[in-house]
């Protein structure tokens, strides 16, 4: 039986200032959040970052006459060492989330449609959508949405990050986390980086005063450290920090920004920044001064900004954003969060372009595993 299908309108290549006026709407009620698509985000990353890239807004109307789906993705002509269009969730600089916004009203009929009309206005061969979060409810969704149209998907790179369920009291999980002798270890590294000044950690109230100066303390401290010399620091370019400024005080006005610091004599040690919309959280960015290390002012400040998640009611789980494995936050907050890659074929090409599209996937997916892997143990060797 054919699920019934919402009707899709016009998407055309996307431009700053274009993304709907209700898109605050769908992405407070998506039937998986993704601050990735709010628009007090997206739209100023488009603005900054996206040109040359090719994107195009997706949008779907459902029976009510509200957005039934909303996704950005970029259509490229190679992948996978072979001239196929396709199309794929555009991420920027930020691989979070490409979990497209679906209207819950009716989800897989909503996510049909999205699906498509990408196909529709890229004409991709397949469309990748990366770091899918909402494991089960969003692949369920996603495998009902595709028998319906008769497009064929795959799961692939499934790996978990650090998450953390916010119920009861900060005190009581941190007990029932932590063995005694990390408990007190924590305790120790927080008294002797005491000893070295005045101590200090801050949650800056929404819409206060100073949030430029806040970024430009963020930005200089992120951009001194490692991150700096990897080039994943948001001062690598002016873009970049154009759109930080621009989505921050934007998202701030909304009343959705969280901003945390610990700060010695002063003087930023550690600092994060995060999104809230409804009962999420995802922590963003962090930075920290790489020549306290022995004092770990990293998780440090983690364990600070996990008593405020604590304390506010409204906020039930919390996204670390951070890579699997993680070395420093996947041994403080424990709970997973699943994430994977979608590979959706378009229903108009033939099943075998699609089979070997997936072979393909699949073995550049290794491909870069075994990359990250070489590139790991080269500069454990050269510290």
């Amino acid at each position: 039986m054919q699920m019934p299908v919402t009707k899709p309108v016009v998407a055309e290549p996307l431009t700053p200032g274009t993304v709907p006026s209700d898109a605050g709407w769908l992405a407070a009620q998506a039937l998986e959040p993704n601050f990735s698509l709010m628009p007090q985000w997206i739209e100023p990353l488009i603005g900054e970052c996206g040109a040359g890239h090719g994107l195009t807004r997706v949008q779907t109307l459902a029976p009510d006459g509200r957005p039934g789906g909303f996704a950005v993705v970029e259509c490229k002509r190679w992948r996978w060492g072979l001239p196929l269009v396709h199309a794929e969730g555009w991420l920027g600089d930020f691989p979070i989330s490409g979990t497209p916004l679906i209207n819950p009203s009716d989800p897989a009929g909503n996510c049909a449609a999205l699906i498509e009309e990408i196909f529709e206005r890229t004409g991709a061969a397949a469309l990748v959508l990366p770091y899918v979060t909402g494991h089960h409810v969003v692949s369920s969704v996603l495998v009902d949405a595709c028998d319906a149209i008769g497009a064929p998907v795959a799961f692939m790179n499934d790996r978990k990050r650090a998450a953390l369920r916010c119920n009861g009291d900060f005190d009581a999980w941190f007990d029932e986390t932590f063995a005694r002798k990390r408990r007190k270890e924590f305790r120790r590294l927080k008294s002797r980086l005491a000893e070295t000044g005045d101590l200090a950690f801050h949650l800056r109230k929404t819409g206060a005063p100073g949030l430029d100066q806040w970024i430009e303390r963020f930005t200089a401290l992120e951009q001194a450290g490692w991150k700096g010399d990897a080039g994943t620091a948001i001062g690598k370019s002016e873009a970049l920090s154009r759109f930080a400024r621009k989505s921050l005080a934007e998202l701030d006005a909304a009343g959705k920004l969280m901003c945390w610091s610990l700060e010695l004599d002063g003087k930023p040690v550690a600092m994060m920044f995060g999104v809230r919309e409804g009962g999420s959280a995802w922590i963003v960015k962090m930075a920290h001064d790489g020549a306290l290390n022995r004092f770990s002012p990293g998780q440090l400040l983690i364990l600070d900004a996990t008593r405020t998640l604590f304390e506010d009611e409204q906020i039930l789980f919390a996204d670390s954003c951070a890579i699997p494995n993680h070395p420093m936050i996947d041994h403080l907050w424990k709970d997973r969060l699943e994430v994977r890659d979608v590979l959706i074929g378009n229903l108009r090409k033939p099943r075998l372009l699609f089979r070997l599209i997936h072979a393909l996937e699949r073995a550049r997916a290794t491909a870069r595993t075994s990359l990250k892997k070489v590139r790991s143990h080269s500069l454990k060797g050269n510290r």
